[in-house]
């Protein structure tokens, strides 16, 4: 029988080094001052990235141009057809996704848009998530009272014989980088999971909600086809924000319906109206129609490379080097960094407690793994390992800081390493 995860089960593991901010799944407002040296758990944004000038030149184009019924207009519950016209023409460019503006919803960040689909959908459903995973997308989930059950992954992503037990007819996942593993989902594993959502018979129509995130930071190679592509049965909500481009104080996210479940939010959500400003959504409109946006994401894709490359080349050639093995490199804007150590260096979790320990006494946070798992069992299996491992976010870096922050992780490292 499935229960409900309640604050028992989704508890943070005993031992563990908590991270910081929207990382964890906590408020970001109630998250403490930044470390000395760095912070690595995503909590802080990167500063200095944002075009401000083409932005501020954008919005006065739209308070000059735009009349006051276009301002208006942007209320429609699906958000500014503009917007949506230029959303659909990014998917179509960047992810090779052919999407019409009427299947798309724009909403004030992703937590807006998931309370949303749970009322589409129906709060009789079980939903599941990728365990390890994101904390506060369960928060987000029970505090809308549904059914929440966690999904174990190996190495592929979510496993579909735990799907298939849980009883779930909803699946959240990110199969382009996992949040916090890095994983890339192959295509095998996605065939997999838009087989399972279409596998007849059932009760309700089962639905996988992709969240795309952070795809436009895929440092090698090209991006993976989106699940949303490769559905042929119309199980897939595809769902993004423009927090990781635009930065976290720009709320606007979006959803992509499929044919049947966008007839029905017309019909019985169609009297909301949209969480998104007009003078955002039609500035943000304007800034993608001019190429301003892809430039800007351009720039930022070039920047966190030239950072990773550096943190990188930096962590291989200290004293703990030979210890580290970095995983999931090049996937988006954090990868997992394992540490070497011996069999009987205690509990994984408490092997990453002192590490986390050890750092942040010389001012950097850390986010080890296991605070991610939703249920203890999950701290055995892959792709935890038997490593103690951490999930490390380089946007906040500069080149010129990677020196000194792979030193007080190496320094860090080897000290906890004195009582293994």
């Amino acid at each position: 029988m499935v229960e409900r995860l309640v604050g028992g089960e989704a508890k943070q593991l005993p031992g563990s080094v908590a991270a910081t901010g929207q990382a964890a799944g906590t408020d970001i407002s109630a998250a403490p001052h930044p470390p000395a040296l760095a912070d690595l758990t995503g909590a802080q944004q990167p500063q200095g990235l944002f075009p401000y000038a083409a932005w501020a030149r954008t919005m006065r184009a739209v308070l000059s141009n735009e009349t006051e019924e276009t301002l208006q207009q942007a209320a429609h519950p699906r958000g500014a057809y503009a917007l949506r016209c230029a959303i659909a023409a990014n998917l179509r460019g960047f992810r090779g996704m052919d999407v019409s503006p009427d299947q798309i919803v724009v909403g004030a960040g992703a937590q807006t848009l998931y309370a949303l689909l749970v009322q589409l959908l129906g709060r009789d459903r079980v939903f599941a998530i990728e365990n390890p995973g994101y904390k506060r997308l369960q928060q987000i989930y029970l505090a809308n009272d549904v059914t929440c059950v966690p999904v174990a992954l190996d190495d592929a992503g979510p496993r579909v014989d735990e799907l298939a037990r849980c009883g779930a007819s909803v699946l959240h996942c990110m199969p382009s980088h996992q949040f916090p593993t890095g994983i890339t989902t192959p295509v095998g594993r996605r065939r997999e999971l838009l087989a399972w959502a279409a596998e007849p018979p059932h009760q309700v129509k089962r639905y996988l909600i992709e969240d795309d995130f952070d795809c436009e930071f895929r440092m090698t190679g090209r991006p993976m086809p989106s699940l949303q592509s490769m559905d042929a049965h119309e199980s897939v909500i595809y769902t993004n924000t423009f927090t990781k481009t635009l930065g976290a104080a720009f709320r606007i996210g979006y959803m992509v319906l499929p044919g049947e479940l966008s007839r029905k939010f017309d019909d019985e959500l169609g009297f909301y109206s949209c969480t998104v400003g007009a003078l955002e959504q039609l500035t943000l409109a304007r800034f993608m129609e001019s190429g301003d946006y892809e430039r800007h994401v351009n720039r930022q894709r070039t920047h966190f490379r030239r950072v990773q490359n550096a943190l990188l080349r930096a962590l291989d050639s200290t004293e703990a080097g030979a210890l580290l093995r970095p995983r999931q490199v090049g996937a988006g804007l954090h990868f997992v960094l394992e540490v070497d150590a011996p069999r009987d260096a205690g509990s994984l979790v408490a092997a990453e407690r002192k590490i986390a320990e050890a750092a942040g006494a010389r001012g950097l946070a850390l986010s080890p793994l296991s605070n991610f798992c939703l249920a203890e069992a999950s701290v055995l299996r892959s792709p935890l390992s038997n490593k103690p491992q951490f999930m490390i976010n380089f946007t906040v870096l500069e080149e010129d800081d990677v020196q000194s922050v792979a030193k007080a992780l190496s320094d860090a490292i080897l000290d906890a390493s004195e009582t293994w």
